[in-house]
């Protein structure tokens, strides 16, 4: 009888350490930041840039501290001030990636008038509902530096 005694104790210390094991993952990845695909690859400019907090948002105002891709004469951004659109930033909140001042990376549309950029908005997809275009902006982190470079090597 010792025998069966002894499976349910040894499936029950494996499960308890699948349970710990599964809760350790939880609490590594929690705060984990995905890029996503489609708004960096049809962005037409990306750059790393500091923002500064105005009223529980950014700032229109990014100081460019790298640039990560773009046209050819994008590289003299580097250093400078861009003015960003009020309105797709008015959309940006925590839920879109906003933490505090910092360095973010910001995937970028031209403006039609050619006179600024606005966040590139997530491309709309078949599964999700229709509404207004959301927008995201990425923290710099290792991580996400790490995605970038993968989906648009050579940058």
């Amino acid at each position: 009888m010792t025998f069966p005694k002894a499976r349910v104790v040894v499936s029950g210390l494996l499960f308890v350490a699948w349970l710990s094991y599964l809760g350790y993952l939880v609490a590594v990845t929690r705060d984990t930041i995905v890029l996503s695909r489609p708004q960096i690859i049809v962005s037409d400019l990306c750059v790393l840039a500091k923002l500064e907090e105005r009223d529980g948002r950014p700032a229109p105002e990014a100081q460019v501290t790298r640039v990560l891709s773009g046209p050819d004469d994008a590289k003299a951004l580097q250093g400078k001030m861009l003015t960003i659109a009020e309105k797709s930033l008015a959309k940006i909140d925590k839920d879109s990636g906003w933490s505090g001042p910092g360095e973010y990376l910001l995937p970028l549309k031209v403006l039609d008038n050619q006179e600024g950029y606005e966040v590139t908005p997530l491309p709309r997809a078949p599964e999700f509902p229709a509404g207004p275009p959301h927008v995201r902006i990425y923290r710099a982190t290792d991580d996400v530096l790490r995605q970038f470079h993968e989906l648009k090597p050579g940058n």
